[in-house]
């Protein structure tokens, strides 16, 4: 069940636990290299290292623990600063044990689904998974990776989207605009790397070393959007329960 209402770090921080889950392969482990990499641009021989990694990436993440991250008043409370974790699942269906433990005590969940028709089958286990906690009132926002693959070799947004609502994770296909985004993490890593190449890479980064936001790729900021909503949404769901007990 959802922490009442966020857990406090060692330096004070309140902290949110955030779970990506999808299909092996879907991008989980490029997704967060990207959110990290504009954590940290303070070193750009490191980032566009680890950017390059994924080339020929055959390992598998399953923790990321950064950041200081900003959000609008929720219910009237301003949490000016504070961490967010996010943890990935293992991808494959033997791993379901593994995947109970590791979401436990999240605030919500991220849903990476592969837009590759190859896809299809894993894409509706991740989505039955995922529907199992969406019963335990843990809140869900779905991002759709590889919009940049051929159309002929995609499973139509539109197909996705109906399962989705079927199985309760969108509670209407028109609300699916706001809990459904789509993106590419291959183009947002290339542009990435072209960015952190750059001669003044340096007047594009914040005194703490983050990249400023109206320098981010737009391809970067799709991979973003779906995290950012749904913080505010697993806040909004965390403070509604404290004021219930």
């Amino acid at each position: 069940m959802i922490s009442s209402p966020l857990t406090v770090d060692w330096e004070g921080l309140p902290t949110l636990k955030i779970v990506l889950h999808g299909p092996s392969a879907a991008g989980k482990t490029s997704a967060l290299r990207i959110i990290n990499a504009i954590r940290k641009i303070e070193d750009p021989e490191l980032v566009v290292s680890e950017l390059q990694m994924l080339e020929d990436e055959v390992g598998r993440t399953i923790f990321f623990d950064k950041g200081l991250f900003q959000t609008p008043k929720i219910k009237g409370q301003l949490l000016e600063r504070f961490r967010f974790q996010i943890w990935t699942t293992p991808g494959e269906e033997r791993h379901k044990t593994q995947r109970d433990i590791i979401i436990k005590g999240a605030h919500g969940i991220l849903l990476l689904l592969d837009f590759d028709n190859r896809s299809w089958e894993d894409n509706l286990n991740a989505i039955k998974f995922t529907a199992e906690k969406v019963k335990e009132g843990l809140p869900v926002v779905t991002f759709i990776n590889k919009n940049d693959i051929p159309s002929s070799d995609r499973t139509p947004k539109s197909e996705l989207i109906e399962i989705l609502v079927d199985e309760g994770i969108v509670h209407s296909k028109t609300k699916a605009s706001d809990f459904v985004m789509t993106g590419s993490c291959l183009t947002a890593r290339n542009d990435l790397l072209a960015l952190l190449k750059k001669d003044n890479i340096l007047d594009l980064v914040t005194h703490e070393g983050t990249l400023k936001p109206e320098h981010r790729p737009g391809s970067v900021n799709l991979i973003i959007r779906p995290l950012q909503k749904l913080i505010q949404v697993s806040l909004r769901k965390a403070l509604d329960n404290f004021e219930k007990v």
